[in-house]
């Protein structure tokens, strides 16, 4: 499965992506 701290890398910078417009 995928390790919690690469989700949570992944969570953090797709909601970075999406307040950075």
């Amino acid at each position: 499965g995928v390790s919690w701290e690469k989700m949570k890398k992944f969570d953090i910078a797709k909601l970075k992506e999406a307040y950075e417009v």
